[in-house]
């Protein structure tokens, strides 16, 4: 015990100078001197040199025993801080992982969304070209149905490959498609107009021609007023020709409500589009706000590669109604 408390120990100075001032030194000559000096009813026991060294060890020994106590109660105590710190950190990687996959979830459910209404501009565009190429309306709608998805998966692989190297490639080869179709929506919704353009020229131009008949009859019919027995076979001929020209005005009506009503529906179409478009960019990026914000109000911070994520909106171009306006 001595031994190993004087390893412990630092090295003491000589035996004069780590003495305690509070220990009064006996030696055998002194106590004797003091017994004959001062009569009293019974001797002070004399204390040898080896005895107060032994006694002095012991104290060293002690101290340091009470030093090694408070230096384990020390890490006890760090230890434990240590174990509720490792808890809450399993509590707060377990909770992020329960969230990270609530994410993963909803982002894949925006991403199948989007995908489906990639599909349905897909099938508009494919049967438009189908129409264009002179194809009727059934055939036009068959072929869109069984190139539609082919088609779409063709462009996203197309897009992905030109994409090489990005965070991720599958959402902004979707998103660069979704651009593309929009593209191509607005070329048909700007080639319907010039038809119909065209159409309106066509009526203006047929009504005009009603309007030259009118005036034509009646001229003859002042005139065949003082001359009707004379010009009955022309009023007959002139009533031909205007029941013809009504039946044709008729057709011409007939096509241009079947060209307004479509183009109708063209434009309901392409704002429930762009409207749904602008709704599912707004929810992804409402979410990585929130996503964002909820991780810096509980934690303080937000981790660098969530931070750095940014997700840009691919807007859509002006709408038709816009662009005549």
């Amino acid at each position: 015990m001595d031994d190993a408390s004087r390893g412990n120990t630092k090295p003491r100075s000589p035996a004069v100078q780590r003495r305690s001032p509070h220990i009064v030194q006996l030696s055998p000559r002194h106590g004797s001197t003091k017994a004959n000096s001062v009569a009293k009813p019974s001797a002070v026991p004399e204390i040898s040199q080896d005895e107060y060294f032994r006694l002095l060890r012991k104290t060293d020994v002690l101290g340091y025993l009470l030093r090694v106590n408070d230096d384990l109660e020390t890490k006890e105590a760090r230890l434990e801080s240590a174990e509720i710190d490792n808890a809450k950190l399993a509590t707060v990687q377990k909770y992020l992982v329960v969230e990270h996959e609530m994410l993963k979830a909803k982002w894949h459910e925006m991403k199948r969304l989007f995908t489906d209404h990639l599909s349905e501009l897909t099938h508009v565009c494919l049967e438009e070209e189908a129409l264009r190429t002179g194809h009727a309306a059934a055939a036009a709608k068959a072929f869109a149905g069984a190139q539609g998805h082919a088609r779409l998966t063709n462009d996203v692989h197309r897009a992905a490959k030109s994409l090489h190297g990005h965070d991720d490639e599958s959402a902004t080869a979707l998103a660069k498609v979704g651009k593309d179709r929009l593209a191509q929506v607005a070329a048909i919704c700007v080639a319907y107009r010039k038809e119909l353009s065209r159409v309106e020229t066509l009526a203006f131009e047929q009504e005009s021609k009603g309007a030259a008949a009118h005036s034509t009859e009646h001229l003859y019919t002042e005139s065949i007023e003082s001359e009707l027995a004379t010009v009955q076979s022309e009023k007959a001929q002139l009533a031909d020709r205007m029941h013809l020209v009504a039946k044709q005005n008729e057709a011409l009506q007939a096509q241009v409500a079947s060209l307004h009503e479509e183009l109708e529906a063209h434009k309901r179409q392409e704002r429930l589009m762009r409207a749904t478009w602008g709704d599912q960019e707004r929810s992804v990026l409402q979410l990585l706000t929130t996503v964002k914000g909820d991780i810096r109000k509980r934690f303080g911070f937000v981790p660098p590669a969530l931070e750095h994520f940014a997700f840009t909106p691919q807007h859509a171009p002006p709408s038709s109604v816009s662009m005549q306006q």
